[in-house]
């Protein structure tokens, strides 16, 4: 449908309607009754007194139309602009064939307008509306109808004039009681000796007593109460507080009713004669019981939050961060005094909201704001570690908050604040000790293994993979191909050890061969003990294992020269025993020899002779190699010692000579001189002939026929 073109003076015409002050007023008898008459009058379904604003029309009064949801409609679909634009009556016979309102929602819809007649409603030559009738049926309305129309018009005309033309006076009155009634539910006055002279009708629907009851009685006295309904102590109360002749604002105290105690609030003024002289009261008074039993319930959880957070081991805290980047805390537990010397805010003063930025780390202090700002940004969960310096000395503290939008902008943050310096310096403790270890392990070749029992899985780390030699990781490596790559010779030990540790909860403890997957047999060493599940069951083990294959073989070499040494003593021991055993009946056979050889009572025949001498020297020999058996054997025991003194050498060949002489000759081999010039050292004298003897024994043996051997 067309809209209808704005009046020609629409300008004045609001500021009319709007100074009349009818619009979103309450329903009214005297409009209600011109509807009711509009509607009787001309026969029509029904009546509407209506008032056309900027941009809606809004119904004062509505005969009718029972089901209207509303009480105004879009101004663009509204009959009554387009009687706006007349001076007189503007009517519709049928809206269906008028092109301007075929098309509106309330033709085509409830309540199915045909026809339609308004008369402005002028007030002070501006038309601020219509008093009209519609029926559901096309038609015209009688001339009659028309005049009737028109009168009922004139009145409501009236009744707006008069709206806009009541006396300056009675709207401040009008205002006065409205701002009354708005500060309490009723309102009173007293006497000079504070007894009721009125009370307004309002009383009677909050404490149950009727108005007209309350005139003469004495205002009651009561103690004086707090906002959370407690007497304010000091003996003090109301009659008291009236008594000095003052104004009251707000002024608590209980009030006995029919409907029980009530807590009230009264505000008053005193009221002076023409002479000065005191004569009562005129105040408001509302019931605030609601009120203090909210203020209540809310001091109780508060008081309730404190003595919780006084047990919380840290600072629960609101903290705002606004738009512009400010913060300021709506709450903070009390002890933000003990963790960062800070007085929780108080009254909505925002608390010391710097206190945490001046105590900061300097290292800590660059990203602690951006961080949070970030979190603020994204609306996520905050968590930081930051230290403190406080009185010189350092403190770990960790915080965590939760984000939400703030009403006015920002973000409010519900968070909670601890200190972990505990905490912190055992981590930090733990973190070196892992280092320190981790270093260690390195050197030492030591690795982690351990065992999923459920799964039958072993896990490796880095180390313990090398020493296996498997690729790291290795997160899949079944128990059974572990044991498989173990050696044959070693497989069934280490198996029994690991059941044994199992089933006992006990430690295993075991050093093994391994076939490692790089072809390479390697000797690893593992320690291990049982981890337990719920209800203290074996679940798995956890240990170290290090390639001990270097350690392995120093070891076996380490056995085999305490086995050789074990078969040398027994060697020594044996040759000295045999050595001590052959001389005592050689002894015997050369000094029976000697004996036959120097008997010059039975000499000897030549031949015997030289056969005994043959004898002689043979037993010499074997009694030599007898005593260089013992000799080695004393050297082996480090039981033979050198005895270091001048030895003259020359001497000592000439001796050696002489005892060697006999073996030369036989040995057809000639010995040159010996050097007669003294030639002396320091050594064994025993050692020496010895060394010589030796070294002349096999010159003589390793010679050839008619040689020679020569010293020098």
């Amino acid at each position: 449908m067309p809209p209808a073109p704005l009046h020609a003076d629409e300008s004045h015409r609001l500021a009319t309607l709007h100074a009349a002050g009818i619009l979103d007023t309450a329903p009214e008898e005297s409009f209600n009754t011109l509807a009711q008459c509009a509607a009787q009058l001309t026969g029509s379904a029904i009546a509407v007194v209506s008032l056309v604003d900027a941009d809606r029309e809004w119904f004062k009064a509505v005969h009718g139309w029972d089901d209207l949801p509303v009480r105004e409609i879009p101004r663009a679909i509204s009959f009554c602009n387009h009687a706006l634009l007349n001076d007189g009556m503007f009517e519709v016979p049928d809206a269906t064939r008028d092109p301007r309102f075929a098309n509106n929602p309330f033709v085509t819809g409830m309540p199915h307008v045909r026809a339609y007649a308004g008369e402005p409603l002028r007030v002070d030559g501006a038309i601020l509306g219509t008093l009209c009738v519609i029926d559901p049926r096309p038609r015209s309305l009688t001339a009659e109808q028309h005049d009737s129309l028109r009168r009922l018009a004139w009145v409501a005309s009236e009744l707006l004039s008069t709206r806009l033309h009541t006396p300056p006076a009675e709207n401040e009155r009008a205002r006065l009681l409205d701002f009354a009634r708005a500060s309490g539910d009723w309102m009173w006055e007293t006497d000079a000796q504070l007894r009721y002279t009125w009370v307004s009708s309002t009383f009677e629907a909050v404490t149950g007593l009727p108005p007209g009851d309350m005139r003469g009685e004495a205002l009651a006295d009561s103690p004086l109460l707090d906002n959370l309904g407690a007497p304010l102590g000091g003996g003090r109360n109301l009659h008291a507080l009236l008594q000095r002749h003052q104004p009251i604002t707000r002024v608590i105290t209980d009030k006995l009713t029919p409907r029980g105690t009530l807590q009230v609030s009264r505000s008053a003024v005193p009221v002076f004669d023409a002479q000065g002289e005191f004569s009562g009261y005129r105040g408001t008074a509302r019931d605030v019981s609601a009120h203090i039993a909210t203020e209540r319930r809310t001091h109780a959880q508060a008081e309730l939050l404190r003595k919780l957070s006084s047990q919380v081991p840290g600072v629960i805290f609101q903290l705002w961060l606004q738009p512009d980047g400010n913060t300021s805390y709506t709450y903070a537990s009390d002890a933000s005094r003990e963790l960062f010397g800070a007085e929780p805010p108080r009254n909505d003063d925002g608390g010391d909201k710097d206190a945490v930025c001046r105590m900061l780390h300097p290292d800590d202090k660059p990203g602690y704001m951006p961080s949070l700002v970030a979190a603020s940004r994204a609306l996520t969960p905050w968590q930081r570690e930051f230290r403190i310096v406080r009185n010189g000395v350092v403190r770990w503290i960790e915080t965590r908050a939760v984000p939400e939008r703030h009403p006015a902008g920002g973000t409010l943050w519900h968070g909670f604040s601890s200190d972990v310096t505990a905490r912190k310096e055992i981590e930090l403790a733990l973190r070196s000790s892992e280092e320190r270890w981790s270093l260690a392990a390195e050197a030492a070749g030591i690795g982690i293994a351990e065992l999923d029992l459920e799964r039958g899985l072993m896990n490796f780390d880095a180390r313990a993979c090398a020493n296996h030699g498997l690729k790291f990781p290795q997160p899949h490596y079944p128990l059974t191909d572990w044991l498989a790559a173990v050696h044959p010779d070693d497989r069934y030990g280490v198996q029994a050890r690991l059941e044994q540790a199992l089933a006992t909860g006990g430690m295993l403890e075991a050093r093994y061969r391994l076939q490692r997957t790089d072809d390479v047999e390697a000797t690893l060493e593992i320690f291990a003990r049982c981890t337990l599940g719920s209800a203290q069951r074996v679940i798995g083990m956890v240990g170290t294992c290090r390639d001990v294959t270097q350690q392995a073989a120093h070891e076996q070499l380490r056995s085999d020269k305490e086995t050789a040494e074990r078969a040398s003593r027994a060697k020594s021991e044996f040759l000295s025993r045999v050595s001590h055993e052959l001389r005592t009946p050689l002894n015997g056979i050369l000094g029976f020899a000697q004996l036959m050889a120097i008997d010059r009572v039975q000499s000897l025949a030549p031949d015997q002779a030289r056969r005994l001498d043959s004898v002689l020297r043979a037993g010499r020999h074997l009694l030599e190699l007898i005593n260089d058996m013992l000799n080695l054997a004393r050297i082996e025991q480090e039981d033979f010692s050198l005895q270091r003194s001048p030895v003259n050498l020359a001497a000592t060949l000439q001796t050696c000579f002489s005892l060697i002489q006999p073996l030369a000759d036989s040995a057809g081999v000639r010995l040159a001189a010996p050097p007669k010039r003294a030639h002396w050292a320091q050594a064994d004298a025993r050692a020496v002939e010895q060394v010589l003897l030796n070294l002349l024994s096999n010159a003589i043996k390793y010679n050839r026929p008619a040689g020679s051997v020569r010293v020098s």
